[in-house]
């Protein structure tokens, strides 16, 4: 099967490129072309993607001048000339091409088409779109970029690539705050003894997506919507080590075994910790270390 991102980029190559280049010259080696959207930006696409938002499409960039004078003439002209299947597949014109600006992008996606000056605003209104701002900073940075020979929306998106350090750091006290309260406190503490499915159940989705947000973030990355989080882990180092121990937590239904499980995994998150420099030095303060890492360690500051 063709994957969304072949389909997508022989789009671009095969029809869009020559179609600027014989229509609009004048801007044909100055806009940037590529996709931001879906699973098939992953990898993760299948059968089950291709009911929307999947396949021949892509997003023309123009610099402001060039959006403030062509966007409109090409917008009608690529409505009105896109193919209506590609690769035997039906193509809606409508939905497969958008013509933007570079700040138009940056600003629909995240809320600011430059990184603030105040970097507490890139917390501000976290909740965004479909999900978080972060969810579409994640799609911007592993999003594909077809063609950029101008080179300035390639030079504003690498302002975008990840955190500045203390946002990074306050989202991470945020994750690892989910991963203790869920995790060490609230099952092992709590739940397990109290021999509740749903309550565990909630607990247990809360704790291993606070675990695997925690480890993409100590990887100085975003981390994606939900739905594609468990996909996306697995291609950071750590997974191999934690992603058969999340899995094995998901299905067991042995209360003892699900506290061992969060026991270790929260001892290698530790650890890990420790690795960044993140977790406190004095184990003194609470029976769970990573509730001493978040209030006596160096991310005490960021809670």
């Amino acid at each position: 099967m063709i994957t969304g991102l072949e389909m997508a980029r022989s789009y671009f190559t095969e029809w869009g490129l020559p179609f600027l280049h014989q229509h609009f010259p004048s801007i044909s080696e100055r806009v940037a072309a590529g996709i931001w959207r879906g699973s098939q930006i992953f990898g993760a696409d299948d059968a089950l993607s291709r009911d929307h938002g999947w396949g021949a499409m892509f997003t023309l960039v123009l610099t402001e001048l060039d959006f403030q004078s062509t966007a409109e003439r090409l917008n009608q002209a690529l409505q009105k000339n896109a193919p209506t299947a590609w690769k035997g597949i039906h193509t809606p014109p409508e939905s497969s091409v958008i013509v933007t600006s570079i700040d138009r992008f940056f600003q629909d996606h995240v809320g600011f088409s430059t990184p603030p000056h105040d970097s507490s605003q890139w917390l501000e209104g976290f909740q965004f779109r479909f999900g978080t701002r972060e969810t579409e900073l994640y799609l911007i940075r592993h999003g594909h970029l077809f063609y950029d020979i101008l080179g300035e929306f390639t030079t504003r998106r690498d302002l975008f690539v990840k955190y500045p350090r203390d946002i990074q750091l306050r989202r991470i006290n945020q994750e690892l705050l989910n991963v203790w309260h869920y995790g060490q406190y609230n099952f092992i503490d709590r739940l397990s003894k109290r021999n509740d499915p749903v309550a565990n159940c909630m607990a247990l989705g809360h704790f291993t997506e606070g675990v695997m947000r925690l480890c993409m973030l100590l990887d100085d990355d975003y981390s994606p919507y939900w739905k594609w989080l468990a996909f996306e882990f697995r291609k950071h180092s750590v997974a191999q080590f934690l992603d058969p121990l999340l899995k094995t937590l998901t299905i067991s239904t042995d209360i003892s075994q699900q506290v061992d499980l969060i026991n270790e995994i929260c001892g290698f998150l530790h650890k890990l910790l420790q690795t960044h420099k993140l977790a406190a030095s004095d184990m003194s303060f609470h029976p769970h270390p990573l509730f001493c890492d978040l209030h006596k360690g160096p991310l005490a500051e960021y809670a």
